[in-house]
């Protein structure tokens, strides 16, 4: 009896399809099943990293010497899984990242990093590499030695590594080194416009009722984007650059005293002119600052508002 050699052909190189898909399926659904939250590592074998959530594992036997280093380290450091897609969440350290592209706008989520900020993750669906998030960029860090991954974190999160030399500024001064920005914060005692436009003549403004420099709770500041062309004062648009600023970005504020605090802007967007609750005070617990422009420059149509958050002081 003849036989279709190519028909045997094609046979095969459908089962072959079909091994292969099987072969991974266990991955593609470990995408959709873990693809909001970490996945918790609950128990680590030596032959396999052991994802469990809901009675549903996923095995990899491909980073089990990884996993064997793992289990070597300090008590004090408990790994847990994560997806390539959750991994993918968290800018990598040491790249200059450009926040405001669209890759970064769908691919990045600087507020899912900040959760995550100083957990140790394993990667468990194919390397089984090891990956710190530092608490003080929220960037993720590649553990390049297992063994000594107490003594690279330590570095990593060091204040002489990390954290510059605080400038010396003047009372009541606001820097934002990036935009090239210096300016004077006006304090007001009243909340009326009479008030504020006087204090927009020579600076920003500080909203009153809100809280001081480095104390917990929302200082909230504003200042002009433009105004009219026969306004006098040399500070008519000085937030006009505010726009550009990027996720990530230091901001310096004095005090009465001088002293300076550093605050990491977390977000920027753009909101109703009637929108006054990020005058909130966040319960005080947090130390957060607020920077408000009018948006688009030129109007006062909406308000474009920055929000940043204590790192130094």
């Amino acid at each position: 009896m003849n036989t279709n050699p190519w028909r045997t052909i094609g046979w095969a190189l459908i089962l072959s399809v079909v091994a292969l898909v099987a072969f991974n399926a266990q991955y593609i659904w470990a995408n959709l099943r873990y693809s909001t939250e970490p996945i918790i590592v609950s128990q680590l074998q030596p032959t396999a990293t052991q994802a469990q959530s809901d009675n549903q594992q996923n095995q990899s036997s491909n980073n089990a010497s990884s996993i064997k280093k793992v289990l070597s380290l300090p008590a004090n450091l408990k790994p847990i899984g994560i997806t390539n897609a959750d991994l993918a969440r968290i800018p990598m350290g040491g790249l200059e990242i450009d926040y405001s592209s669209s890759t970064a706008r769908t691919k990045l989520n600087l507020s899912f990093a900040k959760k995550q900020s100083g957990k140790l993750f394993i990667q468990v669906q194919n390397l089984g590499e090891l990956w710190y998030v530092n608490p003080v960029d929220y960037h993720r860090y590649l553990v390049p030695n297992l063994s000594n991954a107490n003594n690279f974190i330590a570095t990593l999160v060091s204040p002489k590594s990390q954290t510059k030399p605080a400038e010396s500024l003047s009372a009541d001064t606001l820097s934002i080194s990036s935009l090239n920005l210096l300016v004077p914060v006006i304090y007001v005692e009243q909340a009326n416009e009479d008030s504020f436009q006087a204090g927009l003549k020579n600076g920003v403004v500080h909203y009153p009722g809100t809280v001081n420099p480095g104390e917990y709770g929302n200082v909230y500041i504003f200042g002009h984007s433009s105004d009219y062309w026969w306004s006098n004062g040399k500070y008519r648009t000085v937030f006009a650059v505010l726009p550009k600023i990027k996720i990530g970005a230091e901001i310096l504020l004095s005090d009465h005293n001088g002293k300076v605090y550093t605050y990491k802007v977390t977000e920027s967007k753009v909101v109703a002119a009637s929108d006054t609750h990020y005058l909130g005070q966040n319960d005080y617990k947090s130390r957060l600052l607020t920077l408000q422009t009018s948006w688009p420059i030129g109007t006062a149509l909406k308000r474009y508002v920055v929000l940043a958050e204590l790192v130094t002081e």
